[in-house]
């Protein structure tokens, strides 16, 4: 579990990021190019990926309410110990270290001695949280892998998240001459004065005296820290990316990856000024877009890819299925062991995410139905839709232009809004009488 990690790795196609070990991964496994998650912060995300369902469910919405508080509810991690697994916890897993402390048999969350600011770089790389993760994760897989019991680990990495502390032969690897540039940094044509929010680099002293008056302006930021950011990020995704090699390695080298499953999966993309907004929190397509990368050995075809529309709501089920345990009928999500075999399944209609905002004349709920040729988002005020958004991704692959308000678009429009209205549950049940699954 990598946090803030978008699709910005050489796997993904992105000639600018500096990520061998994940992509050396991907070579072995299946990489899914189309992977989403439920809502586009820490803890939802995690809430929807470890529970298996949404957020409009769990009613978990932000990063304080906890997946501990719902009455019956069967975890992930808690079904792996309650089939006699080893239920282990490393680094962040859970947004709040406590959550579901009863899902695991072994916790380990490390200390996160990074600096108040923003950007910086270190000299000694054993200080940060993420080496002490990936050590703790090494030491407990040798404890384990002669165990009679298998094994469920999570390993949660913190970076890319901010602050980037990063290690300074990290940051030495990019120059500012070739850092990824923002999309449209001066905003979408036709774009929702409150879709975006920057909030989260205003918690840091040296970006503080950046934050604008206005709660959805575009924060002014210098160039040059603009590019340290830019520059920041990248170091931490390479930071991270040597992390988890060196746990990848000793799966191999103790032989644990001949009958292991791995999933590699970030909790939610990223915004690198991006329409002029700097982190996550949004419904658009960079945001709710992730990295997600599985090998089931014997199964997964070494460097296969699939175009299938999936969800983070959906690994749960799989897992569940490849490990041979009955899937829990209040799962949300559904298992794509199917498209592990067959990787050209069309398989999903479409992925579903939300996200809130509050504004002076009271709060939006957005409802957000991603195809695999449009976007399409719904802000409804109670039951009313307040306004929309809509994405042709095939003219419009960044996302740069909301062309909702084009006559040309009105019954793509209509048929989103009747997608919207009939839901997930519609589409999976679409999918499991196209497939005759369960």
């Amino acid at each position: 579990m990598v946090d803030d990690l978008r699709p910005a790795l050489g796997a993904y196609g992105d000639t600018t990021a500096i990520s061998p070990n994940i992509d050396r991964f991907a070579e072995t496994g299946m990489v899914f190019e189309n992977a989403f998650v439920s809502m586009a912060i820490c803890g939802p995300s995690r809430a929807s990926l470890m529970t298996g369902m949404r957020p409009d469910t769990t009613a978990i919405t932000n990063n304080g309410a906890l997946v501990s508080d719902i009455e019956g509810l069967v975890t992930m991690p808690d079904q792996f110990k309650k089939g006699r697994y080893h239920s282990e916890s490393i680094g962040k897993v859970y947004h709040l270290s406590w959550d579901d402390y009863d899902g695991f048999t072994f916790r380990f969350r490390g200390a996160d001695n990074a600096r108040d600011i923003a950007v910086s770089q270190v000299d000694d790389e054993t200080t940060l949280q993420d080496w002490e993760v990936k050590e703790k994760a090494k030491e407990r897989l040798a404890l384990l892998k002669d165990s009679e019991k298998p094994f469920f680990m999570t390993v949660g990495f913190r970076r890319p998240h901010l602050p980037f502390a990063v290690p300074k032969s990290d940051w030495d690897r990019f120059s500012t001459d070739a850092l990824t540039k923002p999309i449209k940094p001066e905003g979408q044509d036709g774009q929702i004065p409150w879709a975006f929010l920057t909030n989260e680099i205003f918690h840091y002293s040296d970006y503080l005296s950046f934050k604008p008056t206005d709660w959805y302006a575009k924060p002014n930021f210098p160039h040059e820290a603009s590019n340290d950011l830019i520059r920041g990020y990248m170091a931490s995704v390479t930071f991270v990316d040597r992390m988890i090699g060196e746990v990848l390695d000793y799966l191999d080298e103790s032989g644990l990856s001949e009958n292991t499953v791995v999933v590699l999966w970030g909790d939610h993309g990223y915004k690198l000024g991006d329409y002029g907004h700097w982190a996550k929190t949004s419904n658009a397509n960079i945001d709710i877009r992730i990295p997600l990368i599985v090998r089931v050995p014997g199964q997964t075809k070494p460097g296969s890819r699939t175009r299938a529309i999936v969800e983070t709501v959906d690994i749960f089920p799989t897992l569940s299925e490849l490990a041979d345990f009955e899937v829990r009928p209040e799962l949300e999500g559904q298992s794509f062991e199917y498209v592990l075999d067959k990787p050209w399944t069309k398989w999903k209609d479409a992925a579903f995410a939300q996200y809130d905002r509050k504004h002076a004349s009271g709060v939006y709920q957005g409802y957000t139905v991603r195809t695999a040729k449009y976007r399409y988002t719904a802000w409804l005020k109670g039951d009313r839709v307040a306004a929309q958004e809509l994405y042709d991704l095939g003219a419009d692959p960044l996302e740069e232009r909301n062309v909702s308000w084009n006559p040309n678009y009105a019954e793509i429009m209509a048929q989103m809004e009747q997608m919207r209205k009939n839901g997930w549950q519609d589409v999976r049940q679409r999918l499991r009488s196209t497939y005759d699954l369960q």
